[in-house]
């Protein structure tokens, strides 16, 4: 049996150094990105990330929010102001609220980076245990871990930028728990 997270000392620091470097990776990457967004003159959200259509759905309903104490301005606003799950513009409105409109957008890229390198931190030992060899762990988390398809949404303010990590992350606790012996254990990894 491969437990998700092993107690070998050294296999924690492999995937630790991993998730660190495909970090490092993915905010430069990104920082890249942007440069040559700004560049070719492409508009950018407070030069910090990329516009997409959908920012107006995830993201107007709760500065108006913040603003105004309602999520529309009128009655025609009413209706079209949430045509979105409002899990991530949920989240844009706390740290809003917490670091400022100044600085959110900043959060929001550094916790999708955070995010990012915890789920290949995840990914890792879920591949472990799987695939129960510690080099095709490291080579199919490498394919998550420093591809495009994975770190490409990190400097967008979409949903996408944070469910596949998020998924990873949940699939790596349940592991956990279904290998938790004390029930205590098992409920706080549910």
């Amino acid at each position: 049996i491969y437990p998700v997270c092993s107690t070998n000392m050294s296999t924690k620091k492999i995937a630790l150094g991993f998730a660190c470097c495909s970090l490092l990776l993915a905010y430069t990457v990104n920082e890249i990105n942007l440069h040559y967004l700004q560049k070719d003159g492409i508009k950018l959200r407070e030069n910090q990330t990329v516009i997409t259509n959908d920012d107006v759905s995830y993201l107007n309903p709760f500065k108006v929010f913040v603003q105004t104490g309602s999520i529309y301005k009128g009655e025609h606003d009413k209706y079209i102001s949430l045509v979105r799950p409002p899990g991530y513009g949920i989240m844009y409105a706390a740290f809003a609220k917490i670091s400022g409109f100044n600085n959110t957008l900043t959060c929001l890229k550094v916790f999708h980076l955070l995010l990012f390198g915890a789920s290949v931190y995840c990914l890792f030992f879920i591949a472990f245990r799987v695939l129960k060899s510690r080099s095709m762990a490291l080579i199919s988390t490498g394919v998550y871990a420093i591809l495009p398809f994975s770190m490409g949404f990190l400097y967008y303010t979409l949903t996408e930028a944070v469910t596949p990590a998020l998924v990873i992350c949940y699939v790596f606790f349940l592991l956990k728990a279904s290998e938790a012996g004390i029930m205590k254990t098992k409920r706080r990894h549910y």
